[in-house]
């Protein structure tokens, strides 16, 4: 299983990729890549995934496209994007020395708390249901 390679997703400007890249788009004005990029990278996410599409380390194209992205309103929209902008914050923060990378641990784990709990809300995931989540 991927409990030690969980997935992760990022954002990239145009580049050459290799053939093992997954590109994740959105079809629609109302999920935006960084909305998209946070809530995959949720603990709902990597556990659904690996639970009903692909528990391997290898995740195909196909894989990908199976990921059940609710469709967002504004206001989740700016929620969502505000996380990730606050997580990239960090990460050029500690890239840049001005944080150790110890606070910046810290930092993004209080950051993954609160997405999981918004993710659990996004999806109606009842008290029991994120227990089980939770636990895995």
């Amino acid at each position: 299983t991927r409990t030690t390679n969980d997935l992760k997703f990022t954002i990239t400007a145009p580049a050459v990729n290799d053939m093992a890249s997954n590109k994740l788009t959105s079809l629609i004005n109302n999920a935006s890549n960084k909305y998209i990029a946070t809530v995959c990278n949720s603990k709902l996410i990597n556990i659904y995934t690996e639970s009903f599409i692909n528990f391997t380390v290898n995740f195909p194209h196909n894989s990908t496209r199976q990921i059940p992205i609710i469709i967002p309103t504004n206001k989740q929209i700016s929620d969502f994007e505000n996380l990730f902008d606050r997580a990239y914050e960090i990460k050029v923060s500690q890239f840049d020395s001005k944080i150790t990378n110890a606070s910046a641990e810290q930092r993004l784990h209080e950051i993954q708390i609160e997405l999981d709990e918004k993710v659990y809300k996004l999806y109606g995931l009842t008290k029991e249901e994120v227990e089980i989540v939770e636990k895995s």
